[in-house]
């Protein structure tokens, strides 16, 4: 038996010494609205623009600001706060950094390529900050309110990420 994961492909473009950037991804997917089929679905679609050295906006659809955010961070239980691998939103966000500190404000709108009933798609609002308190120690808080149809949630988060030897 062959069991699909996921096949994508990547699109980034970068103008302007990096003050504009397009990212995009492709790929085929088990569907949202149709259980045990796959579908054509795209996880990321936005343009960013950089304010200045250590400041983004994005407009597109993304992942929510919440929580740690690394790449591939994605387990069982993002799914109960609407945080797993295919809970991407349309939306606008705003992001900083620097040594010290992160942080970032997030305003969406749900997929509106995916999910076809307006009603369903989740809006809401997203934030997070971090602080480093040492060079591999980080303390963080997130909040988040999202709504649709049929469910209605906000959620607090405190985080600590942790580094170790190099890493």
């Amino acid at each position: 038996k062959i069991i699909h994961m996921q096949v994508d492909a990547n699109l980034v473009l970068r103008f302007a010494e990096d003050k504009f950037i397009f990212s995009g991804t492709y790929g085929l997917a088990p569907s949202l609205e149709n259980p045990g089929e796959n579908t054509w679905y795209s996880r990321e679609l936005y343009g960013t623009y950089r304010l200045g050295e250590n400041q983004r906006v994005m407009v597109g659809k993304t992942d929510k600001i919440f929580g740690i955010r690394l790449p591939d961070h994605i387990l069982g239980g993002r799914n109960f706060t609407s945080l797993a691998e295919n809970d991407q939103t349309f939306g606008v966000s705003y992001h900083s950094f620097t040594e010290k500190y992160e942080y970032g404000a997030h305003y969406f709108i749900g997929d509106i390529l995916s999910v076809k009933d307006p009603a369903k798609r989740q809006k809401g609002y997203s934030g997070m900050f971090e602080y480093g308190v040492t060079d591999k120690t980080r303390l963080g808080v997130s909040a988040m309110s999202i709504k649709n149809e049929g469910r209605k949630a906000t959620v607090f988060a405190a985080h600590i990420r942790q580094g170790f030897s190099k890493g």
